[in-house]
């Protein structure tokens, strides 16, 4: 049993909560069974953001962001945690808290989040899941995170991170590494993902590289995900080549037949990459247009001619909106995404990517569809 105080209260409750100083546990360590109680109780009172569901889509990041008293006590249980060796790479309890301290403490919460990922107990096939909400709602942490995780020696582990490098990259600076790793990797299956992690980012300065790959691999496999690349990256721009290609393998055969009927289909030279022009869900704003508690819902309420089909806002107008878009966690985005995609240009960039990693702090069923759609703005942005 926990030490406890002349009040009764156990000392570990008294230290975490900020009532007397670390040294006053050192009497006696605590148990598995008690510290897992006072981090469950640790997390209730400040909220999971793992499990902020249907409550958090009217409510803004002044009403969920806990105390700065609040925040030390999470740091608090967790450094116990380590200390005790009670850290598990699977459990709702570590990933609740971890989770927590990315949000609330980055530099605590990379620490854990890295205790985690790094255990022997972590298999290769439950890590994917493990990865989301986590790592995109980290920014670009959470995509460095992701290339350095191409370093591991295990192959299956690798290819886990580089399948989340295939869904969730963003950022420019991640170009770079994954060239570079693409060059050492001898798994096909890893660098095909990664050859499609290229493809998400769009960067025209990729292309030397991929075709270079795509003419001497004698692997088809990679050169059928270079093509894939290069389909994306250059749109109907690379129609008259692939016409003209005999290509060999059965999985190049395939890309290059499924290249042709994309390309065909959806492009053209006035609209390259197909692009379909997005739109504001009014079906969403008719159903959650007047929750009002939400400061992108507020600040609509007297600009409902910003939502017309034609649209465009001005530069401070675009400035609020991407406020109230962060302030409420991405939350409203599909009443405006349109009206957003229209008035959006590359100076745009950052805030775009930092709305997505908020999107993830809300596990709702609009997070992934949203995020999904805030990509194709970006990708929009970046093929030009």
């Amino acid at each position: 049993m926990l030490t406890v105080s002349k009040f009764g209260i156990p000392l570990l409750s008294m230290w975490i909560f900020g009532v007397v100083a670390p040294g006053s546990l050192q009497t006696k360590p605590a148990s598995r069974a008690e510290l897992d109680k006072e981090t469950d109780a640790v997390i209730s009172s400040v909220g999971s953001w793992l499990d902020r569901g249907i409550e958090v889509y009217g409510q803004a990041r002044a009403e969920l962001w806990p105390s700065d008293a609040s925040i030390e006590r999470e740091v608090n249980i967790y450094r116990l945690r380590k200390e005790a060796g009670l850290i598990s790479s699977i459990s709702d309890r570590d990933r609740s808290l971890s989770f927590n301290l990315l949000l609330h403490r980055p530099s605590v919460g990379r620490e854990y989040f890295d205790l985690r990922f790094s255990s022997s107990e972590l298999e290769a096939r439950r890590m994917f899941s493990l990865l989301i909400p986590e790592l995109p709602a980290s920014d670009e942490w959470g995509e460095l995170r992701a290339l350095a995780g191409l370093n591991e020696k295990n192959v299956e582990r690798r290819r886990v991170w580089a399948q989340y490098l295939d869904l969730f990259v963003i950022y420019p600076s991640s170009r770079v590494p994954i060239e570079t790793k693409i060059k050492d990797e001898n798994d096909d299956q890893t660098t095909r993902f990664l050859l499609r992690s290229l493809s998400l980012l769009g960067m025209r300065e990729s292309l030397g590289f991929i075709r270079k790959i795509f003419e001497t691999t004698k692997s088809d496999e990679r050169r059928a995900a270079a093509l894939f690349a290069m389909v994306e990256i250059m749109g109907n721009e690379l129609l008259p080549e692939l016409e003209q290609m005999h290509a060999e393998g059965p999985k190049t055969v395939a890309e290059r037949d499924l290249g042709l009927k994309y390309l065909r289909e959806r492009t053209s030279k006035d609209n390259p990459h197909g692009i379909i022009a997005i739109e504001n869900d009014n079906l969403f704003l008719g159903r959650f247009g007047d929750l009002y508690s939400n400061p992108t819902m507020r600040w609509l309420k007297t600009r409902r001619h910003l939502l017309d089909e034609k649209a465009k806002l001005s530069d401070s107008e675009k400035s609020a909106l991407f406020d109230t878009l962060e302030e409420g966690f991405g939350y409203g985005f599909p009443a405006v995404r349109g009206t957003l995609s229209r008035s959006v240009n590359m100076s745009d960039l950052p805030r775009l990517r930092k709305l997505r990693a908020l999107m993830f702090y809300r596990s709702t069923t609009f997070t992934v569809e949203d995020a999904k759609t805030l990509l194709k703005i970006i990708r929009s942005l970046t093929l030009k």
